[in-house]
């Protein structure tokens, strides 16, 4: 059981602290999985550049815009600033990216690749992810504000490297948004099942980003797929109009098309008559 909540507080319960910034396991995941996206690209030769243009697109990009609604023009540089060195996320990722980029035999990039590891590091960034839209949510006043916000902060990354959003994407999304924004409607139901608070609320909806995860990673069965292919299946509303509104409606297109015709067609030039002497 100790295994299980130590568990639970580095992949859970630090992606909450700090308003969805999260602990150094989080920070390193959000860095490994932003570098190797960025090395699967065609980086730019320039150290520098590559290593600012990966860090904000690739790893931390939900984080610059929770920082950006959160705090506004003064929020980028929440990234930086940090007591120490290794709760800074910009030294973190440039250790992070040293190692992907310049390790022998690309020894660190296989390993993150591994099919054992990629899912893991996916799920922490997921769970980040929703903590980051989330604490965007909670300091945004006001509904249906916040909940635009959230998924502002949740797409980031999708507006910086230009990717299309998707039905799933917006799913994934909503099966954590929508139902914090909703705990006043549930909280009746939760606390039956022994959730009285909205912070635990929110604890079990990343634990289940975080299996949804690594269900598809590991079982490659993806529950938002599903949920997807559900949605299609469901047909559409088809009402009939009543035979009354359907003649009206068609006498009034008839009349409405003869007055578009009359002050479309040119008007017959009189013509000048001569003046007599």
């Amino acid at each position: 059981m100790d295994a299980l909540l130590k568990i639970q507080d580095v992949l859970v319960n630090q992606h909450i602290l700090s308003q969805g910034a999260g602990g150094l396991v989080t920070k390193v995941a959000r860095s490994a999985s932003g570098c190797v996206a960025y090395r699967k690209e065609k980086p730019t030769p320039f150290f520098l550049l590559a290593l600012v243009d990966c860090f904000f697109r690739f790893s931390f990009g939900f984080g610059l815009a929770r920082s950006i609604v959160l705090s506004g023009h003064k929020g980028p540089s929440a990234l930086f600033n940090a007591t120490t060195l290794y709760e800074n996320a910009f030294v973190l990722h440039a250790v992070v990216y040293v190692l992907v980029a310049y390790c022998p035999k690309d020894f660190v990039f296989i390993g993150l690749k591994h099919k054992y590891v990629a899912p893991l590091l996916k799920g922490v960034c997921v769970v980040n992810q929703a903590a980051c839209a989330v604490a965007a949510m909670d300091g945004s006043k006001g509904m249906p504000f916040a909940l635009f916000c959230g998924y502002l902060v949740w797409c980031a990354d999708y507006f910086l490297l230009s990717n299309e959003i998707t039905l799933e994407t917006l799913i994934t999304a909503s099966l954590t948004l929508l139902p914090y924004a909703g705990y006043e409607q549930l909280k009746g139901p939760l606390k039956s099942v022994g959730v009285s608070a909205q912070a635990d609320f929110l604890v079990v909806l990343l634990w289940a980003q975080l299996a949804m995860v690594l269900i598809e990673g590991y079982a490659k069965v993806s529950v938002v797929g599903k949920l997807s292919a559900l949605y299609g299946k469901i047909p559409a509303v088809n009402l009939k109009v009543p035979k009354v509104l359907k003649k009206f409606t068609s006498k009034f297109a008839k009349s409405a098309s003869a007055a578009v015709k009359r002050s479309s067609s040119p008007v017959p030039k009189s013509p000048r008559g001569k003046k007599s002497r």
